[in-house]
């Protein structure tokens, strides 16, 4: 599926969940197209491609010239087992999805609530001191308003994509209509957003609990224990085939970790389709971004050599500017969640998996190879976080970061910038040798923050 394919699915799947689980019911009218384009940060053309799908599947009737009526005709038992056969597969999933959201988002959205644009802020305010019908409900636009003021879409494509899979903020009940202007007459923005933040989470710890007592409930009412479960993937939403761009990275990855050597011949076009299970002209346009990117050669009649040095990237070329994008986005999202991560997942590890990985984690950076510590470090959270969304995100992040391999190792020619970086990763392995988490942590957290800058001043230049 295309990124735009992506997108306007949102649009169809949120109003989808609202009309078969009874929140608009046959002859109501839905939001007119503007209202939802605000809402969704969409254009117009893309909502009106999600209408068409709710259209198609028999939801809704569109009218050019009024808001689109609903003529999907249920009644409550029909709503109720609808609910219960979407919800009850997937009650240990959301558990688990709730958790490690606690992980993933509480951090960006209590970094970031203060710096909030103003003109977010502005457009934000009269949906919640006004007791009118909302378009989306109030407490999903204020965790938009938060992960927005990061301008990294990657988080906002993580949220979209945990929203899809949880469902029920979809239905739920907003509390957050009851609050009336009054409340916040004479306070300053960081007093509302205050407010509101404890606004939010009373509404959504309601909505859990209302969720959980439906689904056990549910699953003795219509006999579905023995179930299959579902867990929760993450589709990244991308401009461009998504399987060139995990080639590049599975085939960047297998060159750091010495798979294929520098200075030799990388296999035939068939045996890596073969390897990789791709077609052979998906290995064929990744091996051009890999020459883009400064890491491989390819020659007329010999093959494609990994190259003994990597030289400096086109980062002219789309795929690399994409490629370098997502990388840069990763970091930030990681910068904001690894310490809270690590924590969890080194808390619960086993002590000869921890000791394993202090070992390897001095190894590479005795070695010099400190460049590929944050790999090491996905890697090991994805092996052992107890939190299965937790792995499923670090996965694909560990994913997106192979990107940024041809750029460290450019940086790290730099005497000053090697000497630095070097001292943050002698003391960050000195923390995880002691055992001590939360210093580590922080010495991540700090590399990946310089990391960003570095990469997003490239990306400006």
């Amino acid at each position: 599926m295309s990124s735009d394919e992506r997108i306007y699915r949102l649009v169809f799947e949120y109003y989808e969940a609202r009309i078969l689980y009874g929140y608009y019911k046959y002859g109501e009218n839905l939001p007119s197209i503007s209202k939802i384009c605000a809402v969704f940060r969409m254009a117009p053309a893309t909502v009106r491609a999600g209408l068409s799908v709710l259209e198609k599947q028999g939801y809704i009737k569109i009218d050019a010239r009024k808001a689109s009526k609903v003529i999907y005709k249920s009644n409550p038992e029909m709503r109720r087992r609808s609910a219960a056969e979407y919800f009850v597969p997937r009650k240990k999933a959301i558990q688990d999805l709730l958790m490690s959201s606690e992980l993933l988002f509480e951090s960006c959205r209590v970094l970031e609530l203060n710096q909030s644009n103003f003109g977010e802020w502005e457009k934000f305010r009269p949906s919640f001191e006004q007791n009118t019908d909302h378009t989306v409900p109030v407490t999903f636009q204020f965790c938009l308003m938060a992960l927005r003021a990061l301008d990294n879409s990657l988080i906002l494509n993580l949220y979209w994509e945990v929203l899809r899979f949880l469902k029920f903020p979809y239905l739920a009940e907003d509390e957050m209509r009851n609050i009336r202007q009054e409340n916040f007459e004479g306070k300053s923005k960081s007093e509302c957003i205050v407010m509101l933040t404890g606004y939010f989470k009373d509404c959504f710890h309601k909505s859990v609990k209302r969720l959980f007592d439906f689904i056990d409930e549910a699953q003795r009412e219509f006999e579905l224990e023995q179930t299959e479960t579902f867990s929760f993937q993450w589709n990244i939403y991308r401009q461009r085939p998504q399987f060139c761009y995990t080639l590049v990275c599975s085939v960047i990855r297998d060159i750091e970790n010495g798979i294929y050597t520098k200075g030799s011949f990388l296999p035939s076009l068939p045996k890596m389709a073969k390897y990789y299970k791709v077609s052979v002209s998906t290995v064929r346009r990744s091996l051009s971004i890999l020459s883009s990117a400064g890491l491989t050669k390819s020659f007329q009649g010999k093959g494609t050599q990994v190259l003994p040095e990597a030289v400096q990237a086109d980062i002219g070329r789309p795929e690399i500017q994409d490629g370098l994008r997502m990388y840069q986005e990763s970091l930030q999202l990681l910068k904001l969640t690894i310490k809270n991560v690590l924590l969890r997942t080194l808390g619960c590890a086993p002590d000869t998996q921890k000791q394993k990985f202090a070992k390897r984690f001095s190894e590479l950076v005795k070695a010099e190879k400190g460049y590929l510590c944050i790999e090491i470090c996905l890697a090991f959270i994805e092996e052992e976080c107890p939190l299965s969304g937790i792995k499923e995100c670090y996965r694909k992040l560990r994913e997106l970061t192979a990107w940024g391999y041809p750029f460290a190792v450019h940086r790290l020619k730099d005497e000053a910038y090697y000497e630095a970086f070097q001292k943050i990763m002698e003391h960050a392995a000195g923390h995880l040798g002691r055992d001590e988490i939360s210093g580590f942590a922080d010495c991540l957290e700090m590399l990946l923050q310089q990391e960003e800058k570095n990469i997003r001043e490239i990306a400006v230049d």
